[in-house]
């Protein structure tokens, strides 16, 4: 999902820790929203992950 070219990138910080959430189609075709922190020399935390919602599809296909 973090190769999918049509994949939306949305601020999901909180505090003061800078988060972001990813809204895109994994290898296998579906649609996630994963939450996730970058850190140093391209590593990737993830925080959450979880199917996207039917608005977040709406979102998504209507963004694409």
């Amino acid at each position: 999902m973090f190769l999918d070219p049509l994949a939306r990138v949305l601020d999901a910080g909180i505090d003061e820790e800078a988060r972001d959430a990813l809204l895109g189609e994994s290898e296998k075709g579906s649609l996630l929203f994963v939450v996730h922190i970058e850190r140093e020399a391209e590593a990737i935390r993830i925080i959450s992950a979880r199917p996207a919602t039917a608005q977040e599809k709406k979102d998504y296909e209507d963004y694409a």
